[in-house]
């Protein structure tokens, strides 16, 4: 991007798309590119990277870094010296390692800023921020409504109250210490508790993206990471989350999870050693936490293809072997890994427990029975014998959820599993739940559109792409819900309010959309009513009546039109005697 600059603002502009950074206020603003300005603006610098925004003391501080090395986009990609050239230095193992590594953070800060908070800002990200990578491929866009903001780390601090410089530090640091590795928000439950949950990535994998969805050909795990609930600084609760399925016997009808097949013949002995190094790769990451005895991996794919065989019980044995055999095989492949790489006096094993389940199509309850029953498995209580002291709560299975193909419902379902445990949790130390759950479905749902989204740079996806129908009208329904939930979060992401506030929305059945864009976005619910009706119409009538598809669509196309004029009055009326009622009251 280029990084130019006037008397009353700071612009970042890439092609048709420009971000502007008010010096007086500190406003951040989407805009086209205001060629006029742009023409008097002064050129600071045409090779410039955006790396988000720091929100302190209700001031926003953008950050723009300077890479070290030139980018690999600039290199003719026809020349046949391009693939020998490398952004910087190889892996130990060899590997090319294409993000970029970063030379210089410029923090940018409006002229109101007090000189010392930015000081305290420019001494944390230097000191933080060293030996940081950016992936060149990772945009932000005005159309991309996952990007934007998603680095957005809003501190505790609120005013510009005299501080203790080393609370100040630490409350910086912290947030900047997950700025290119992770997500850390926390939310204070009582007056001298609080909540927080951290997630982590390897840096040397953020911003990657596949096609294949989690497996590039130097094995690498591109969307692995390591979700923790604290309470107060206690370590309650860890999972992992990522989109690689860790299973031998991949259905290779996974539009974007394929399967995992090891070649035959002369190249068998490279496709064993890429997947080991894959999996190995997931090891590392996971012994960060596994330093308990006989400890256990439980992995979830909550999406499956054969829904109908995986919960047939006359077909148990027919679907339970292959699952048998991958768990037999990552558990001695994990054994053997924590073997080589902890020490032989300690005998830990780590066995391997599969999971498939259709998120798609199970009520909240299910979800809901299904997070506890996991909570149950994976957490263990110690009661004391005395009665002394509370009960000691550890955690002996270690859950990965994959995101096969459905990232707002494993947020939704890593959100239901967290609010589980931190039940269980509170009730063995005798603690009050105040806002216990309001705390973690905010923050589970910003961590879950990080993760899921600004790291990947991921579009809205079919939810049901793949799934086999089960009425004519399954795609119809699923294409509408697509369409209409990415135009509400676009228009409520953009206009009204950030994105994480919509989907903590969800579950108290609540649209959080105001009066004023009624017309612009009008209400999901309404919207989804409307097309799950015509489709179940669609459906019925072409049963009934044996008329063709197109005809029935046809009639029930010309009814919901009736129905959205209808709306639409009907919402008019109410806008403007809303807007006349306010207008008398003031």
């Amino acid at each position: 991007m280029e990084l130019l600059s006037t008397s009353t603002h700071i612009y970042l502009r890439r092609g048709h798309h420009c971000i502007s950074f008010s010096r007086s206020d500190s406003a951040l603003v989407y805009e086209p590119p205001p060629l006029d300005l742009l023409k008097k603006a002064t050129l600071i610098d045409s090779y410039v990277f955006f790396l988000g925004v720091i929100r302190i003391f209700g001031y926003n501080f953008p950050l723009v870094c300077k890479p070290a090395v030139p980018a690999i986009s600039l290199i003719d990609v026809a020349s046949p010296d391009a693939r020998h050239i490398s952004p910087h230095p190889p892996l130990g193992d060899g590997t090319l390692c294409y993000p970029l590594r970063i030379d210089t953070i410029i923090v940018l800060h409006a002229s109101t800023v007090d000189k010392y908070i930015h000081f305290l800002l420019h001494n944390a990200v230097a000191d933080v921020c060293r030996q940081c990578y950016i992936d060149i491929s990772r945009h932000f866009t005005p159309d991309d409504a996952y990007c934007w903001n998603r680095h957005l780390y809003p501190s505790q601090i609120t005013s510009t109250e005299q501080i203790p410089r080393l609370r100040l530090e630490a409350v910086v640091q912290e947030c900047m210490a997950f700025m290119f590795s992770g997500f850390y928000e926390q939310w204070m439950i009582g007056p001298s508790s609080h909540l927080s949950i951290r997630m982590e990535r390897c840096i040397d994998n953020t911003g990657h993206r596949y096609f294949n969805r989690g497996i590039n050909s130097f094995g690498y795990t591109a969307n692995t990471a390591r979700v923790r609930l604290y309470y107060n600084n206690t370590l309650i609760y860890t999972l992992f989350r990522g989109s690689l399925p860790l299973t031998f016997t991949q259905p290779p009808t996974y539009r974007f999870t394929p399967a995992i097949l090891l070649p035959d013949g002369a190249h068998k002995e490279q496709g064993l050693l890429q997947f080991n190094t894959l999996l190995q790769r997931h090891v590392d990451l996971l012994l960060g936490n596994l330093v308990t005895a006989d400890a256990q991996i439980l992995i979830i794919n909550l999406l499956k293809n054969d829904t109908d065989l995986l919960h047939d019980p006359t077909n148990a044995c027919e679907k339970s072997s292959p699952e048998t055999a991958d768990e037999r095989a990552l558990t001695a492949f994990f054994t053997e890994s924590i073997r080589k790489t902890t020490s032989l006096r300690h005998k830990n094993t780590l066995s391997v427990k599969l999971i498939n389940y259709d998120i798609h199509r199970h009520s909240s309850a299910e979800h809901n029975r299904l997070a506890e029953d996991i909570a149950k498995d994976t957490v263990l209580i110690h009661s004391t014998e005395d009665g002394s002291t509370s009960p000691e709560f550890v955690q002996k299975c270690y859950p990965r959820i994959n995101c096969l193909d459905c990232v707002d419902r494993t947020t939704l379902f890593q959100t239901i599993l967290l609010q589980k445990v931190l039940k269980s949790y509170m009730q063995s130390k005798a603690l009050k739940q105040i806002n216990c759950e309001h705390a973690i479905q905010s923050m589970s749902f910003a961590c879950g559109e990080i993760c899921s989204y600004s790291y990947m740079n991921a579009p809205p996806q079919k939810r049901l792409a793949n799934l086999r129908r089960s009425g004519v009208c399954i795609r119809q329904i699923d294409v509408l819900y697509d369409v209409c939930n990415a135009l509400f979060r676009y228009i409520n992401n953009r206009y009204t309010q950030q994105i994480n506030t919509y989907n903590s929305s969800i579950f108290n059945n609540q649209s959080m959309t105001y009066q004023a864009d009624v017309l612009a976005c009008l209400n999901l619910p309404t919207i989804l009513i409307i097309a799950t009706w015509t489709a179940i119409i669609c459906d019925v009538l072409c049963g009934c009546l044996k008329t063709s598809l197109p005809q029935v669509l046809r009639l029930c196309a010309i009814g919901t039109i009736i129905v959205l004029t209808l709306l639409i009055v009907v919402f008019s009326s109410k806008s403007s005697r809303w807007c006349s009622t306010h207008q008398q009251t003031q």
